[in-house]
């Protein structure tokens, strides 16, 4: 539908523009054509009516682009910095750290946030909360190395309830207990070399649903 109408536009301009003043009646029409073909493209995916003369309207959007570096930059910041909020720094020096699993199940769950920025060689205080708000979904918060969630979590079935679902081995950086749905657990550890981790929850079912990175600086 928008070929054929970009074509039919084109097809006008091209039959009306005459010898005499060709430029300015090309311009016009051109324009005319242009507008059209992104208003019909912008019905087409369900654009609202309110941003088809915003799309359309050229003095309005070259002023807009003017500011497009700022616009960028200002996004950019609300992107990244949302991470860095997750987090206080007491007057001993320790990281205060909060993390959630939200949902009402399994298929919906999260960690809340899902991405976490630290410095490197720091004293960190990482508490869970299990906010679910199922009774029978248990979660844990395991740091472990980028890209070895499910050899972790193979090796945290065999580990058992009593071991928290945590294994023993070279992957697996800090973890917290398990924590039952309405209650936190807590951890403190020091954060590894700059780089980038995962942290997931190793109870049974909840990987790889439940899966974060941190970023060390």
């Amino acid at each position: 539908f928008t070929f054929l109408l970009a074509k039919r536009c084109a097809q006008t301009a091209n039959n009306t523009i005459g010898e005499r003043h060709q430029g300015i009646r090309e311009m016009g029409l051109l324009r005319r054509c242009k507008q059209e073909f992104v208003k019909a493209f912008c019905r087409n995916v369900g654009v609202q009516s309110f941003l088809l003369d915003i799309a359309t309207d050229y003095p309005a959007m070259q002023r807009l682009f003017r500011f497009t570096p700022f616009i960028a930059l200002i996004l950019l910041f609300f992107a990244c910095g949302g991470t860095d909020k997750s987090w206080q720094k007491d007057a001993a020096g320790v990281y205060q750290v909060e993390v959630k699993v939200v949902g009402t199940g399994m298929s919906d769950m999260r960690f809340d946030p899902a991405r976490l920025t630290l410095p490197a060689k720091s004293t960190v205080k990482l508490t869970l909360k299990n906010a679910m708000s199922t009774s029978d979904i248990y979660q844990n918060w395991v740091l472990v190395n980028m890209g070895t969630g499910q050899e972790v979590v193979n090796d945290a079935i065999a580990s058992g309830s009593n071991n928290n679902y945590v294994p023993s081995g070279r992957n697996v950086i800090a973890a917290t207990e398990l924590a039952r749905p309405g209650s936190e657990v807590s951890v403190e550890f020091t954060t590894p070399a700059s780089g980038s981790y995962n942290y997931i929850s190793t109870y049974p079912g909840n990987f790889p649903k439940l899966i974060g990175k941190l970023n060390i600086e």
